[in-house]
């Protein structure tokens, strides 16, 4: 199941940042829409790969990982309301949560451990 779990938990990260392109492309009128769904990609990634992956570049407790990760979702799904797409925000908020309580049920660690900085 932990497997699985960590397949979703990656496909989840994907859906989030096309949430976000998609948003910012929905919510405002083009070039504009592209440079701002592209950019709250883009800030959602960087975000990610700098405290929240597991081979992330800055070591910080697992509450700021945690806290990083629900804010990614969060601004995802608030993305995808603003863009008049409530099923979708939904879905994306219910499989996060289902994805969480099952690596939770699995034994699985919050986040892998962060190697330390050299």
């Amino acid at each position: 199941m932990k497997g699985l779990a960590l397949v979703v938990r990656f496909l989840l990260e994907v859906a989030a940042i096309a949430a976000l392109v998609y948003a910012g492309v929905a919510v405002v009128d083009p070039p504009l829409g592209w440079l701002l769904g592209l950019g709250m990609a883009a800030v959602a990634a960087v975000a990610w790969g700098l405290f929240v992956a597991p081979r992330s570049r800055i070591a910080v407790p697992t509450p700021v990982r945690f806290a990083v990760e629900i804010a990614v979702f969060a601004a995802a799904c608030s993305g995808l309301l603003a863009a008049e797409q409530p099923v979708l925000a939904a879905g994306l908020a219910i499989v996060y949560v289902l994805d969480r309580l099952a690596l939770w049920a699995s034994g699985a660690p919050p986040f892998e451990p962060t190697p330390p900085n050299p």
